[in-house]
């Protein structure tokens, strides 16, 4: 792909924000979120914050209409941390992009094109999963009080 320069962002600087959306994206349509490390954010996949690069962060928020989020930690946790904040993200991003940096964005929206049967199929896989852990939780609940007080804790405050 050439990219033209723009007012704000290079040809350069273009090539390498697509690289690492292009490792971002292959990371996401992996499986392999989970592996979490504690930081001043909370719990984050430690894989995945390192794939969701500044440039990739600062693309998104200053060319492609998305709040910052204070930071690329706040905006990993807000869109990346579950399928359906992650779907929320990819609806809005594809209606994004303009100005100079346009090519770019309509590069990287392409490349999640291909990659998005089976980022949604990892998202559906993560929504199986978390109900059927859910269904025991209830199913053990029954005889034991104590889950029952965690689990009503835990989903009704």
């Amino acid at each position: 792909m050439q990219f033209t320069d723009g007012e704000f962002l290079s040809a350069h600087d273009k090539g390498l924000t697509l690289t690492q959306w292009r490792g971002f994206i292959d990371w996401l349509a992996s499986g392999k979120r989970g592996e979490t490390s504690g930081s001043d954010y909370g719990e984050f996949d430690s894989i995945g914050i390192k794939k969701f690069s500044e440039r990739v962060y600062s693309h998104l928020h200053l060319h492609c209409g998305f709040i910052a989020h204070y930071s690329r930690h706040g905006f990993f946790g807000t869109y990346f941390m579950s399928a359906q904040d992650t779907k929320r993200f990819f609806d809005a991003f594809m209606d994004s992009g303009w100005g100079d940096t346009k090519d770019l964005t309509d590069v990287m929206q392409a490349y999640y094109l291909t990659r998005k049967d089976t980022i949604d199929q990892q998202g559906q896989e993560e929504t199986d999963s978390k109900w059927e852990l859910l269904k025991e939780l209830v199913k053990r609940s029954e005889t034991d009080m104590d889950m029952r007080k965690q689990v009503i804790y835990k989903l009704l405050g």
